[in-house]
């Protein structure tokens, strides 16, 4: 899958927590500013999304800081370890069961790309059940699970078992995004509970929370 260069907008982001009380520092813009936002985790990976006009696309890579300026490199989605680990198991009846759960063991699978690949090409989509499973009911006798995240098409072994527990190695948001990037390096300033792209003076940006 390629991948094509996203420019960083310009603008100014609002601090949404602090690291003593989330993994992540949350920075969102306003509402008229198609949703984009920036995350900073505490092990100094960051991850950025949104878009305008159905644009929206997401990246991720290392930041660093020095003195007041943070320093992002943005890096290959296709090159991150996706999957923690997979629990495979065998209960009596015809239908196929999945539950994916995010690293911090939330369950995510209504907000994941889970389908069912058939021989030429073409994808099914699953049901979701009121338990939060992933269901398929009677499957094709041809064909095997597909889990499309960051990028990557992830197949399972289907043929050896009916009822999979998927822990992924990355958090909810980044398993939800469907478009990526990778931009090019870039900077912003990090002062009084803000990060501002250097030489462009913006409007101050309300400050939000995250769960």
């Amino acid at each position: 899958m390629k991948y094509a260069l996203c420019l960083f907008p310009a603008f100014l982001y609002a601090i949404t927590a602090s690291a003593q009380t989330a993994e992540y520092e949350l920075y969102k813009r306003s509402a008229d500013s198609c949703g984009q936002s920036v995350m900073l985790y505490r092990d100094g990976t960051f991850y950025t999304t949104g878009g305008c006009k159905g644009a929206g696309e997401s990246s991720v890579g290392q930041w660093r800081q020095v003195q007041d300026t943070v320093f992002f490199r943005s890096g290959n989605p296709e090159n991150v370890k996706v999957i923690q680990s997979l629990t495979a198991f065998t209960t009596p009846g015809d239908s196929l069961s999945v539950v994916i759960l995010a690293s911090c063991g939330k369950n995510i699978s209504q907000s994941t790309a889970l389908s069912w690949e058939l021989p030429d090409g073409g994808r099914d989509p699953m049901l979701i059940s009121p338990e939060g499973k992933i269901l398929i009911t009677n499957p094709p006798s041809e064909g095997r699970l597909l889990l499309s995240v960051m990028g990557q098409d992830i197949r399972l072994p289907s043929d050896v078992a009916n009822n999979f527990v998927i822990r992924l190695n990355i958090p909810a948001e980044w398993a939800s995004a469907r478009e990526w990037c990778r931009m090019s390096r870039f900077c912003l300033l990090r002062k009084e509970g803000r990060l501002e792209m250097p030489g462009i003076i913006s409007a101050v940006y309300d400050q939000h929370t995250h769960q």
